[in-house]
């Protein structure tokens, strides 16, 4: 990872080369951390000015796909493929060297990866989007699930009960697009 000067060009800072593939990347708003989510399940919280690595949290089972800092508070999320959204305190990032971050709160729901979060203006919506389909809507104190949209499928309602000349497997995949097939006349 390198962080450079987007008017000169120059180099500014350059990170350790990690181990494992980067899958996300996210500046806080105060300019002091940069987040870098991992294939090796973690995340790593860099000092932005000297380049040293502050923290890696651990807790995600699977890559770290997306990370979003809370515009207002020492929060940061991390959304993975272990289909979780992750809420961590970074509160002693900032104010101590004891350089530690502490999950808080382990949102579940989705079905499918997570690849992108973002937090509402305000800060108190959390919007995570899944290959599940969905797009839910947290609420970071409580974390519940308030609301969630869903896309839908290419095939989304068609009936194809009784359809002739398609295979088990095109309807297999067919219902996996959103068609549907009446099972009691399916069966009869």
């Amino acid at each position: 990872m390198k962080l450079w000067d987007a008017t000169t060009g120059e180099l500014v800072q350059a990170f350790p080369k990690q181990m494992h593939e980067l899958e996300a990347i996210a500046w806080s708003p105060d300019g002091l951390l940069i987040g870098e989510g991992s294939a090796d399940h973690t995340i790593k919280l860099w000092n932005a000015q000297t380049g040293k690595l502050l923290q890696t949290l651990e807790g995600h089972h699977n890559w770290v796909r997306s990370l979003a800092f809370h515009p207002h508070r020492p929060l940061l999320a991390s959304g993975s493929f272990d289909c979780t959204v992750k809420l961590w305190d970074i509160s002693e990032l900032h104010t101590s060297d004891n350089h530690s971050g502490q999950l808080c709160k382990t949102l579940q729901g989705h079905t499918g990866w997570v690849v992108s979060i973002a937090f509402s203006p305000d800060g108190e919506i959390l919007a995570s989007a899944s290959i599940d389909g969905t797009v839910r809507f947290w609420n970071i104190e409580t974390g519940e699930c308030l609301t969630v949209l869903r896309v839908d499928r290419p095939c989304e309602g068609l009936n194809i009960t009784g359809a002739t000349g398609i295979t088990e497997a095109s309807k297999a995949t067919l219902c996996v697009l959103g068609a549907l097939v009446d099972k009691i006349t399916a069966e009869n």
